[in-house]
């Protein structure tokens, strides 16, 4: 909300709730704000590539907050360094994936 106060236009990125981003970016509009919703899969990268195209057709990206996460319902003793995402693709390849990608675009 302070970004938008501030003057940014904000992208709300979800997987599954499109009801509470296109929520987040009503409220942002209502405060005089301005946002979109985009759905976008941050472990897939062509969808990764489609969230950030949708993005700059708003202008440079100046700020990327990349706080996707995911969780494993297992007990702790069972999580070990795949389920971590040590080696996984999730982690390490997607925020990087995203900030390179906003990097490039913000040329």
């Amino acid at each position: 909300m302070r970004f938008a106060a501030e003057g940014a236009r904000v992208v709300i990125s979800y997987k599954r709730n499109r009801a509470a981003a296109e929520a987040v970016v009503a409220k942002l509009t209502e405060q005089g704000g301005d946002g979109i919703a985009i759905r976008a899969d941050v472990t897939s990268e062509a969808e990764t590539h489609a969230r950030i195209r949708e993005t700059t057709k708003l202008g440079k990206i100046d700020v990327l907050v990349n706080n996707a996460a995911l969780f494993a319902r297992v007990p702790i003793e069972a999580v070990d360094m795949e389920l971590r995402g040590e080696a996984g693709p999730f982690p390490a390849k997607s925020p990087s994936r995203d900030h390179g990608l906003a990097a490039s675009n913000a040329r």
